[in-house]
């Protein structure tokens, strides 16, 4: 696959670009804890006509300062078997590719070849589905970036077939999936599956489960605000594991957007979590391992030019919680100043265990 995102510079050279380049800078602060700067610099070129699309983003990020992200686990101590988690996650200087892709379109198919973002849950904050890429939606300092995939979709009417080939560097690092998708005047609806390895970490070994995902999500905003509902199964040869999601969104007086979803994961652990509950997740990168939680987002607009935005995540088994705010201001269309802050509500035994708030400011600049 990486041969094949070489080539695909070619068009590079044989077409003329649509280029952009943005500049950014990032100022992080961990409560009483440390804080640092960074530079990012972001690049795209792009060309498309009827038949074809290409497109390359690039970035290159580096820190000033002493770059660690902190981490504070809560009081359980695993010395006595001979594993002790990390403190702090070091972050480094890095330059890469975040995606590199071209799109061939010819009546109703359409095929996309390198490396891309998908997105394959309908879930606006967390979806299980998304088994492509997740990015934590609280984490500040994360680069999005795309997979080395392949895609295809055929389109007939109101009827879409899609399937996905993610690569990888052995057959338990690939993923595949197919989708069908229907339009109607009331809603639309999309029936999906997946096959996908998932490695399963413990204190002593890992192995790689295969897993089988059958989906399927309805969204419809006939009656004015947009509605939606999620369905995920995994199956392996271990167990199934059940996720719901039901999801709706409106917008005030054309300047307050407010999103709500009700997240049930029915493989989830009653609380209060057991030690190995709170290990397991830390070691498997795990987003959440309880039953029923709360996603939100509040969007004051004002205007085009200053919007503020509170985003949260509640954990209905032990009422803990996190947290994020958002401030933009825009005086020009190409110049953002952002101003963010992220932090925990749980005690030091519940899932969202308290942790240094985390503050930042980043100035933008388009051109």
């Amino acid at each position: 696959m990486k041969k094949i995102l070489f080539i695909l510079l070619v068009p590079a050279i044989a077409f003329a670009f649509d280029m952009a380049v943005e500049y950014n800078f990032d100022y992080f602060y961990f409560y009483k804890v440390n804080y640092f700067s960074a530079h990012t610099l972001t690049g795209s070129i792009s060309n498309e006509n009827q038949y074809v699309k290409f497109y390359s983003q690039f970035y290159g990020r580096f820190y000033k300062g002493d770059a660690k992200y902190v981490i504070t686990y809560p009081g359980i101590d695993l010395s006595n078997i001979g594993f002790v988690p990390p403190s702090y996650i070091q972050l480094k200087d890095d330059i890469d590719v975040s995606q590199l892709y071209i799109s061939f379109f010819y009546n109703s198919f359409n095929v996309k070849i390198g490396k891309m973002p998908l997105k394959w849950g309908i879930s606006e904050i967390y979806s299980p589905a998304d088994i492509f890429s997740f990015n934590v939606p609280f984490n500040v300092y994360a680069i999005k970036t795309g997979v080395d995939a392949m895609s295809a979709s055929y389109s007939l009417d109101n009827l879409t077939v899609s399937a996905i080939y993610q690569d990888g560097d052995s057959y338990e690092k690939t993923k595949q999936a197919l989708s069908v998708e229907y339009l109607s005047p009331y809603m639309t609806g999309k029936l999906y599956s997946a096959h996908l390895f998932k490695e399963k970490v413990t204190l002593f070994d890992s192995d790689s489960i295969e897993n089988v995902l059958i989906g399927l999500s309805l969204i419809s905003d006939y009656t004015g605000p947009g509605i939606w509902a999620e369905g995920d199964l995994f199956i392996d040869e271990r167990n199934k594991r059940l996720y719901l999601t039901l999801g709706a969104d409106y917008t005030f007086f054309e300047k307050i957007y407010a999103l709500s979803e009700g997240f049930v994961n029915f493989s989830g652990i009653d609380a209060p979590y057991p030690d190995n509950a709170h290990i397991n997740k830390l070691l498997n990168s795990e987003f959440l391992m309880g039953k029923y939680y709360i996603f939100s987002n509040i969007i004051l607009n004002r205007g085009e030019k200053f919007e503020a935005g509170v985003l949260s995540v509640f954990n209905l088994d032990d009422f803990s919680s996190i947290e994020g705010i958002a401030l933009k201001y825009s005086p020009k269309s190409y110049f953002n100043f952002n101003l963010g802050l992220v932090g925990t509500t749980g005690t030091s035994r519940e899932e969202f265990f308290r942790v240094p708030f985390i503050s930042y400011f980043e100035i933008s600049y388009s051109f």
